[in-house]
């Protein structure tokens, strides 16, 4: 049935000629399609929510052992630091918390005879500027023992005057 006055149809008609066909019931597979791809897509973005969520937490607990580990300054708790902040680093690979750790963690462990300091420094350059006591320690200790101690003398005031202290 076309509907509206014969005139406006004449006029679609001349326009379009034949080409309009009139719609089309879909029926119930042009309602169940639209309804699976809502429900798909929900589901989806439920899943990489929960699996974010998860990371974080399996993040968190590692860095809070391996941050109890790394201020023992033992050989045994570096070790287990350091495996811990690499598990980190597997879970998270861009986690630039763990990576400013890792260079705190090998820095501590040339005290004890370990030649990491090199591993130090990439894991420090791999930190970026994440803002965390351990980037902050690790970059003055690294300037310290490169013979840079009063360049990381005035950035450690630096940062006490700013009032950002020790953050975690």
């Amino acid at each position: 049935k076309r509907q509206g006055s014969w005139m406006a149809q004449q006029q679609v008609q001349d326009t379009v000629g034949d080409e309009i066909e009139p719609q089309r019931s879909t029926g119930l597979i042009g309602f169940i399609v639209p309804v699976v791809l809502v429900a798909g897509l929900g589901a989806a973005g439920l899943f990489l929510y929960k699996q974010r969520v998860t990371t974080k937490e399996e993040v968190a607990v590692r860095a809070r052992k391996a941050r109890d580990k790394m201020y023992k300054h033992d050989v045994a708790s570096l070790a287990e630091s350091e495996k811990l902040y690499k598990e980190i680093l597997d879970i998270d690979e861009g986690n630039q918390e763990a990576h400013a750790a890792l260079a705190l963690v090998n820095y501590y462990r040339t005290d004890h005879g370990f030649p990491v300091m090199d591993e130090a420094r990439q894991h420090l350059q791999q930190a970026g500027d994440a803002e965390t006591a351990s980037r902050y320690a690790a970059d003055a200790y690294l300037k310290a023992a490169n013979g840079k101690a009063a360049e990381a003398e005035a950035e450690v005031m630096k940062l006490f005057e700013q009032e950002i202290g020790a953050p975690v």
